[in-house]
């Protein structure tokens, strides 16, 4: 038989992140649309300068930024430009993907005050950071819980090998661990502080409800004394599942496990039989040949 489709309906996905998502590409195209308006029309700023996060947060104590930042990209005055659509479409794509994979392990609500605590948290380290160094910064989107939930996926399938690109197997938490090294090196070679607190938090904000809350280990073995010592302050939220070691292959499209090596041997091999060999796609081509030099 085929293995069940690893697909997920907008009809599926849960309504706290349906609203997520929809909350933010609203908001994202409406925003820089209207502040062109009240720019051009009334010659004063518009809704993206007073949601997005900017030292406005620091010299008018304007904190709602905190939260109304994680549903606006772009910079105020700039308009919808290709870079915007592209950043949206890609930010959008991973919260659900990712998201929809930790709502199997936690209820919706827990899922929507993480989310949303993350990014808070995130946007008040970046305002400390804006009043320590004296740096501006322009912030917006759903960077820091995008990273979160990125950080809180490693920790629930630690050893999952992701398909990057589709095609090429690698272990979950190198992902992480690489979104780290990025933001690191791109950030503090530019001299942008802010802009790495306002990521780094969105990551370590993640760690710390993973350990804290829902007791679970991060990817590395070097920090499981810390996990320990954070685990568990907040037992009373319910408890996740923790995936096993032996983790499935997971799809980057949908954030969930692919069937596993052997009934997606079976599976090609009925296709094969049925359909003959060029029925096979190249990612099931590509997969077949992964697991078959695996399993020598």
């Amino acid at each position: 038989m085929h293995p069940q489709s690893p697909y997920i309906s907008w009809q599926r996905t849960p309504t706290p992140l349906r609203e997520i998502l929809a909350t933010t590409a609203i908001a994202s195209l409406a925003a820089p649309l209207l502040e062109l308006f009240f720019r051009g029309i009334f010659g004063v700023i518009g809704p993206q300068t007073f949601l997005i996060l900017s030292p406005l947060s620091v010299t008018h104590l304007w904190i709602w930024q905190w939260l109304t930042s994680l549903f606006v990209h772009g910079v105020p005055g700039a308009g919808i430009s290709f870079s915007l659509l592209i950043e949206l479409l890609f930010h959008l794509y991973m919260v659900w993907a990712l998201g929809g994979s930790i709502l199997d392990r936690i209820p919706p609500r827990s899922f929507l005050k993480f989310y949303l605590g993350t990014g808070v948290t995130a946007g008040a380290c970046a305002t400390v950071a804006m009043a320590l160094t004296g740096q501006g910064a322009v912030l917006g989107g759903c960077t820091p819980p995008l990273l979160g939930i990125l950080m809180l996926w490693t920790m629930l399938y630690p050893t999952a090998q992701l398909l990057l690109f589709f095609i090429l197997p690698v272990q979950s938490k190198w992902l992480a661990a690489g979104a780290a090294a990025a933001i690191t090196l791109v950030n503090l070679s530019q001299g942008a502080v802010v802009e790495w607190v306002w990521s780094m938090s969105g990551l370590f904000g993640g760690y710390l409800a993973g350990a804290m809350i829902w007791g679970l280990k991060s990817p590395f073995s070097q920090t499981h004394g810390v996990d320990a010592t954070l685990h568990p302050f907040w037992n009373r939220l319910p408890s996740m599942e923790r995936a096993g070691s032996n983790a499935k292959i997971v799809d980057i499209k949908t954030g969930r496990p692919l069937a596993g090596d052997d009934p997606f041997v079976d599976a090609m091999l009925d296709k094969i039989s049925k359909q003959g060999k060029g029925s096979l796609t190249i990612v099931e081509r590509i997969r077949l040949y992964w697991v078959t030099r695996r399993h020598r």
